[in-house]
């Protein structure tokens, strides 16, 4: 068991298993998943990423974007936490605005095909993941009521490969899916 380091000016949290856990340790965490993001944005498997973050990492973590050469927005989330959105390019951020401020009587299903297509999802996996909600009608008109698709179901491909503008063969980090 690993002994958790005490600083006597970070505030100690718990995390989901009672352990306490340091400032340091929730900076550390933060680091890795700005990175890991950061890279998916800078190499194109991504045109963007959000994660949610405390409150009081948030100039950190500007900090970081910004060293990085990349765009963020912060939505409120909670009393002490906002969602961080990770872009490049400048037209990401009026999407974001946009789909963030749609009526709710908007399509649940085009929020969700919109949304994913921001975050690079592919199709196949936008309509697979509406398929399993009941959203949409697994079967083309005219089928025997089983989903078919001309995409890469049944392949090892994963969904990023060769898909980057430039044509040349690249893999997206796991975390696209």
């Amino acid at each position: 068991m690993s002994e958790v380091k005490r600083i006597a000016r970070a505030e100690i949290e718990f995390d989901a298993e009672g352990l306490e856990v340091s400032e340091d340790y929730l900076l550390g965490d933060l680091d890795g998943t700005l990175f890991t993001y950061i890279e998916a944005v800078k190499t194109e498997c991504k045109p963007v990423a959000a994660f949610g973050i405390l409150k009081r990492h948030l100039d950190h973590a500007v900090e970081v974007i910004e060293r990085e050469g990349l765009r963020y927005l912060v939505e409120p989330w909670t009393e002490d936490r906002v969602q961080l959105y990770l872009y490049g390019d400048a037209y990401l951020g009026e999407v974001i605005a946009t789909l963030g401020s749609l009526p709710k009587e908007t399509s649940k299903t085009f929020r969700i095909w919109a949304r994913g297509k921001l975050f690079g999802y592919s199709d196949h996996d936008i309509k697979e993941y509406l398929e399993e909600r009941s959203l949409v009608n697994a079967s083309p008109p005219g089928g025997n009521g089983t989903a078919t698709s001309a995409s890469r179901s049944g392949s090892n491909q994963h969904p990023c490969l060769g898909s980057h503008p430039s044509g040349r063969e690249e893999r997206c980090f796991p975390y696209s899916r």
